[in-house]
Parts: C-alpha cells; structure tokens; sequence
C-alpha cells in the first residue's frame, strides 16, 4: 500500500464523519433552523453519485466514505422534511434527478467530467446553506463543527484529487 492510498484511506475514515456533527446537532436541537433544504437535496443527490462513482471506478474508500456521509445526509433531509412537514416526492425528487444527471455524466463522459460537474452542485449548495445562515433568524439547528469539520475534509479530499 502506498503513501497516496494510505493518504486516501486516512481522509476516507475521517471524512466518514464528516455530516455526524450537522445530524448530532439537529437531533439534539431537534430544530432545523438554519438549514437548507436545498443544500440537503444536493447533498443527498451528490452522495448517491460519489457511491456510484466509486463503485465503477472500484474505489473502497471513496465508497464507504460517501455511503457513511450519504447516509447522515439523508437522515437530515427526512428531519427536515419532518419538521417542515413536507412531501417525500417534494423533497426526493431534486436528489434523485441529480444523482441521475451525475451518474449519466460518470458514465457517459468518465471520471473527470464526473469530477468537474459534481461541483457544480456541491457548490450550489455550500452557497444555499451560507444564504440560509445569514438570512435564517435562528441557527439553533446549525453545528459550526459540521461547517468547520467540512471545509477541512473537503480539503483534504481535494489534495487527495490533485495526487491522484
């Protein structure tokens, strides 16, 4: 095993937690004020196309990486839905479109393509949740170790990206 896929394989396990703080927070709080729907959708959608990606590409730590964070991702989406008393079809249907436009791109276009479009929408939503935060009158359900913890994984996995 070498330097990059030990590298890898670090980031992988402690990215898995990645999404844990935001999900400990809500359900601690049990308030999702401050959070954005649609950044959650993307999320949820994003996650599904990481899983997939991996899973062709038949990369382990990027699969269990994003299922582990998938799975935290959408159990805050089903607490928003809950809280704000929406429909599974309202909330469902942007991640499922998107995960579907992610894979077509994956498949059709290959790893890099999938790479660069991905970030599209992991963007979009890094946008909606900092307009949620500042026009949000509560942030009872923001964790700030989430927002902290996430920027220095998405670094990491960026480095990770570029040796790669």
């Amino acid at each position: 095993m070498g330097v990059l896929e030990i590298y890898g394989w670090a980031v992988a396990i402690i990215g898995a937690g990645f999404s844990a703080p935001q999900l400990l927070k809500v359900v601690r709080a049990k308030s999702v004020a401050g959070l954005s729907l649609v950044a959650w959708q993307l999320a949820v959608g994003c996650s599904i196309a990481w899983v997939t990606h991996a899973v062709l590409a038949a990369s382990a730590n990027i699969a269990i990486n994003s299922l582990l964070i998938g799975l935290c991702n959408a159990a805050i989406l089903f607490f928003i839905k809950s809280k704000r008393s929406l429909g599974i079809m309202r909330v469902m249907l942007v991640s499922l479109a998107l995960s579907s436009i992610l894979i077509a791109v994956d498949v059709l276009l290959g790893p890099l393509a999938f790479g660069l479009a991905v970030m599209i929408p992991q963007s979009v939503s890094l946008l909606a949740m900092i307009y949620s935060i500042v026009a949000e009158h509560s942030l009872r359900g923001v964790s700030p170790g989430y927002l902290i913890f996430g920027s220095l994984i998405q670094s990491a996995w960026l480095g990770w990206a570029v040796m790669a």
